[in-house]
């Protein structure tokens, strides 16, 4: 199959959960990385509000923690 076939859709905000995307950091170091770049661009540990239920679906927190989750997803599928 090649790429120019595949399509990916993903879901808004309601889809979130708690520590999405921390397999993938234990897995693949750019994936760390890239957490680490996304909390110093928003000025917060994304990880970390991830795992606070007050922060979790609070839109602030949500979206940027969707936005990263499905950034990582893209890359993983090229």
């Amino acid at each position: 199959m090649s790429n120019k076939n595949l399509s990916l859709l993903f879901t808004g905000q309601g889809s979130q959960f708690a520590e999405m995307g921390v397999d993938f950091v234990e897995r693949y170091d750019w994936v760390k990385d890239r957490y680490s770049v996304s909390s110093k661009i928003l000025g917060y540990n994304l990880l970390e509000a991830q795992s606070n239920p007050r922060l979790l679906n609070l839109t602030q927190y949500s979206q940027p923690m969707i936005f990263v989750f499905s950034s990582i997803i893209i890359d993983l599928c090229k």
